[in-house]
């Protein structure tokens, strides 16, 4: 693992998936994992940790990659290992993985089989004939069909493989339903879900006609969320990175006609909007995105939300408002491959769209309108700031074209709403922090390996005396094994914090030894206090005895006297 993360720059792996910003000697990004509008997520560089000032999410390079793919510790490694030109020769695999993989692809095979059995006539019926899918497209992408009971074959199918009805329960794949077990999807058609490896780890399931709900996906597990999820991603990335964008649409079937129709660039968002998560994976492998969405008030809603995240990620896109049919899948078998290919010809930079969109809803022929529309306008161009300005200058264009003002007059009217709002709100920092002994000390054990039996060994000396911070800290690394990383894991978020501040201190090269010497004495100092203050709460106790009192008054002069610093000779 030592070899692994030293191959490794956590600022570059880290900055392949998010937009970082360096501030000061850390770099800084939204967290991808919890919802914010103000940076709170740091990356340091000296450390090679993460640390988020607002979720408490830590750890070094492979716990960032565990976290982000939704992999085990040992997938991450091997992830790690290919970019860093390793060999894992001992490399075990996660043997849940294994099973919670193999199960699906067991379920998936069976699906498939009974899709062209009698039982199932519906089901293939509205695939040919309602989503004009070829048998060619159904083996493509594995679609199938659930049954309505869980039957023998199955069952033997099962124990060929080592699994029990209790596994494929506890799998999110069948349920009890009284004495009997009953298929998740019974009745629907079945949409395998792979994740990036090509492995199957959830279904989506389709009702036949008038079935509620519509879509039913696989229950989530660490191997499947759909807010990070992206169907086909395992098709598209290679496709994806060769072209240079990547298309994003809403459902299922409109990813499987896009890649019919040969754009084999495009994925699918499972029945949730377009989030950080999503995003981060397609970062991955490309920077530049085709949106699209239906042409109402509820696509561009939702384009309103996948831009807001598009723009803290400091992506790219175009957003094409589809307006010959609902969905791609309807625009190809109604229209043909020309007709949607001239829709994603006409999608507009996102700029273009948000100036258009923030229209909605409001009568732009009278004062009120107009007003309305530029508080829209001013929020949106705060979201915007410090990213691209070619595109808050387009964006602010296009506002000035909508209102038939100049571009100035717009400008200086947004610039006074922006300005009038900045009055009232507190600038969000992370404050400087007042450094202790404690603090230099941890910075010096962290930093310095050459220097720490003699922190341990000192520190023992002053335990009494030591913040809980210190205490804690030096309790957790009574040995000479350290590894920051995992320290980091087992700290609460105020020690995490405060931790990731101290790794902000600036220590003069060269001088740690003083600076050591300098907090040990400040410490010896501080435990003398201690020492006379516990020595005059005792003195002033009535009923104490005249011998102790003495030795105590001449314990505290000999105290007072010590406090005095040293004289320096010369």
């Amino acid at each position: 693992m030592r070899k692994l993360k030293d191959r490794l720059d956590i600022v570059e792996v880290i900055g392949s998936y998010l937009h970082l910003q360096k501030v000061g000697k850390n770099y800084r990004a939204l967290c991808p994992f919890h919802a914010e509008k103000t940076p709170s997520f740091y990356v340091n560089p000296e450390g090679q940790f993460y640390h988020c000032f607002g979720c408490g999410a830590s750890g070094d390079v492979i716990k960032f990659v565990q976290e982000i793919e939704g992999v085990s510790f040992m997938e991450a490694v091997e992830k790690l290992a290919r970019r860093a030109g390793l060999s894992l020769p001992d490399f075990r695999r996660d043997t849940f993985v294994v099973r919670y993989t193999n199960i699906y692809r067991l379920f998936k095979d069976y699906y498939f089989h009974k899709l062209f059995e009698t039982d199932a006539r519906d089901a293939l019926d509205y695939l040919e004939n309602e989503r004009k899918l070829t048998k060619s497209d159904v083996e493509a992408f594995q679609l199938g069909y659930a049954p309505l009971k869980v039957e023998g074959d199955l069952i033997r199918s099962l124990k060929k493989e080592g699994y029990t009805l209790d596994d494929a329960v506890k799998y999110g794949l069948i349920f009890r339903k009284g004495e009997d077990f009953v298929h998740r999807f019974a009745g629907r058609i079945t949409i395998p879900i792979w994740d990036e490896n090509g492995r199957v780890v959830a279904f989506g399931g389709r009702a036949l006609r008038s079935g509620e709900p519509k879509y039913l996906n696989s229950p989530e597990t660490r191997f499947f969320h759909k807010s990070r999820t992206l169907y086909l991603l395992n098709k598209a990335r290679g496709v994806a990175k060769n072209v240079g964008f990547m298309i994003v649409v809403e459902g299922f079937f409109d990813a499987m006609a896009l890649h019919r129709a040969g754009m084999q660039n495009a994925v699918a968002t499972l029945g949730t909007s377009l989030t950080r998560q999503h995003l981060v994976k397609i970062n991955s492998v490309v920077s530049n995105l085709l949106l699209v969405f239906d042409a109402d008030e509820a696509g561009i809603k939702a384009g309103l939300r996948a831009v807001r995240e598009i723009i803290a990620m400091n992506m790219s896109a175009v957003v094409a408002l589809l307006k010959s049919g609902k969905d791609p899948d309807e625009v190809l078998r109604k229209h043909g491959v020309d007709q949607l290919v001239d829709e994603f010809a006409k999608a507009e930079d996102y700029e273009i769209f948000l100036a258009n969109a923030l229209r909605m809803g409001l009568d732009m022929d009278n004062v009120s309108g107009k007003e309305s529309y530029l508080r829209r306008v001013a929020r949106w161009l705060r979201i915007m700031e410090g990213g691209n300005p070619e595109r808050s200058r387009k964006f602010v264009e296009k506002v000035a074209e909508i209102l038939g003002w100049s571009f100035e007059d717009t400008q200086t009217y947004l610039k006074k709403l922006s300005s009038a709002r900045r009055e009232d709100q507190r600038v969000q920092s992370i404050e400087r922090m007042v450094y202790r002994e404690e603090d230099h000390l941890v910075k010096l054990y962290i930093s310095n390996p050459r220097l720490r039996h003699i922190i341990r060994d000192s520190v023992r000396e002053y335990e009494e005396v030591l913040d809980e911070f210190g205490k804690t800290f030096f309790s957790m690394v009574s040995t000479e094994e350290f590894d920051l990383n995992i320290l980091i894991q087992n700290l609460s978020k105020e020690m995490a914090d405060r931790i990731f501040e101290i790794m902000n201190m600036e220590t003069a090269e060269g001088k740690e030894e003083k600076i050591l010497t300098d907090c040990l004495e400040k410490l010896r100092m501080r435990k003398i206090r201690h020492r006379i203050k516990e020595i005059e709460e005792e003195l002033s106790k009535s009923d104490i005895d005249p011998a102790r009192r003495e030795r105590l008054l001449r314990e505290r002069v000999d105290l007072t006297g010590s406090l005095k610093p040293p004289r320096e000779e010369g």
